[in-house]
């Protein structure tokens, strides 16, 4: 049960803190000109305005927009419009969604609960998510357009285009950053206004240190980024001298050919060379084959969860693509495919970093990295533990917090770059943690002090 004192409170530090209004969205009920205008457009508008519009009363069905709906879904927000489909017909109708755009970018939507049997009421659900076009830049959105097709017995009889305003959501969007305060807080409702003040502070307290640690992986990072630069210098002068022997050596290959197929004068010419072709290198390692799906998928042809293994559906994006850019149609992963992707030197980093699983040892315990941090910092080693926490550390990075051998009195905390993997890490995962010990990382819980744990930066993560 929530604890009404302190949301009270909450809510009205969160209202004092804002420097602009928020939109306030009255569910009114639709009129009688409303609901024929809006069944009889193709297009309906989903508004402040016009909250909830009748998309359909035709043929014994009706279907409404019934609620808007945004959700912070633990830093995986998401955003949903519901429908009431009452189906007075003899037959089951269904509702699908389909060419869902945030403002001008084409984004996947998900339809749920999408049948209603003759004779009864239902509610369908058609959601966006924000990581499918924050990827493409988009921190905020206009509009959200969506072609809504009604269907009976799976034929379609109509569709109309909904064009769902962003300021629907709003309101829904404040109300959850106030919950997520509130789920902070595990105080009794009885407490007085002065601890809902502690709380905040320490909140601010916790959020100073989380820069302050943002500030020192920065730090590490930009080194890093400078050794990575000058093995990609040295990387590009291999290639050169590379190409000049190859050159050099086709030169010669060439004089050498040229003298001996050109016959004498007195010589009978009886058969010409054959020309040698070498195919091109396939590619089937994991890594390889991982890079290649997380591309395709960001190029708009969809494999599906980046997971290194060539399947039906990966195989049917990478012969769709290769169609696509006019190269080699075969649907393999080749060196074509890599520089027409553009992934030719993120492979070799890869590989790169594959080899380089050898310098993590394996050797170092909790118990160790607990008692003397200091004397682990900046070694490298490996841990594997199942997923309790992910979320967004700032600055491009992510953190999650793993238990080692399934023991949660054996905590550990790990960060990692944003575009390290092509997907997102999910509770109970078990992984593998390739990284360098950063110390401590230490945080305040509200009701339980200071917690001080085994920080790690992952450099590979594998599932």
């Amino acid at each position: 049960m929530k604890k009404k004192t302190v949301t009270k409170l909450l809510t009205m530090c969160m209202v004092a803190s804002l420097s602009v209004g928020t939109p306030v969205i009255t569910w009114a009920s639709d009129t009688g000109t409303t609901n024929q205008k809006s069944a009889e457009s193709d297009s309906i508008e989903v508004s402040v305005k016009s909250p909830t519009p009748v998309i359909w009363d035709e043929e014994d069905v009706i279907v409404k927009v019934q609620d808007t709906h945004y959700d912070d879904n633990s830093g995986n927000p998401f955003y949903q419009i519901e429908f009431m489909v009452e189906n007075n017909s003899s037959v089951d109708v269904r509702i699908g969604g389909g060419n869902a755009c945030v403002d001008d970018f084409q984004v996947p939507d998900y339809t749920s609960s999408s049948s209603v049997i003759a004779g009864k009421k239902g509610i369908c659900n058609e959601s966006i998510w924000t990581k499918d076009f924050s990827k493409a830049g988009i921190d905020d959105f206009e509009k959200w357009e969506l072609t809504l097709t009604l269907y009976k017995d799976d034929t379609e009889v109509s569709s109309k285009t909904l064009n769902i305003a962003k300021e629907v959501f709003e309101n829904e969007e404040n109300t959850s950053d106030i919950d997520n305060i509130e789920e902070k807080s595990d105080t009794e409702e009885s407490e007085k206004s002065e601890t809902v003040d502690a709380n905040v502070e320490e909140l601010q307290t916790e959020n100073a240190e989380l820069k302050e640690k943002n500030s020192e992986l920065e730090s590490q990072y930009k080194d890093l980024k400078e050794e990575n630069e000058s093995l990609k210098k040295k990387n590009k002068k291999l290639k050169q001298q590379v190409k000049k022997l190859k050159e050099s050596r086709n030169e010669s290959d060439t004089e050498t050919t040229q003298e001996e197929t050109t016959p004498a004068a007195d010589a009978e010419v009886t058969e010409a060379p054959t020309e040698n072709t070498q195919p091109d290198t396939e590619y089937k390692d994991a890594t390889t084959i991982r890079i290649v799906q997380q591309a395709l998928n960001e190029a708009g042809y969809n494999c599906g969860t980046p997971d290194g293994l060539i399947g039906g559906k990966t195989t049917e994006a990478i012969t769709a693509y290769q169609t696509q850019k006019g190269i080699s149609v075969n649907g393999l992963v080749t060196d074509e495919l890599l520089q027409s992707l553009g992934v030719v030197e993120k492979v070799q980093e890869a590989v790169k970093a594959e080899a380089s699983k050898a310098e993590y040892s394996a050797d170092y315990t909790y118990d160790q990295l607990s008692r003397n941090p200091d004397t682990y910092k900046g070694k490298k080693m490996k841990f594997t533990g199942k997923v309790l926490q992910t979320g967004d550390a700032g600055d491009n990075m992510t953190y999650a917090r793993i238990k080692i051998n399934n023991d949660i009195n054996t905590v550990m905390f790990i960060t990692y770059m944003n575009d390290l993997l092509g997907y997102r890490l999910l509770e109970d995962d078990n992984i593998t943690v390739y990284g360098t010990s950063c110390g401590i990382y230490s945080y305040k819980s509200v009701g339980a002090g200071t917690i001080s744990i085994p920080w790690i930066h992952a450099d590979i993560i594998e599932m």
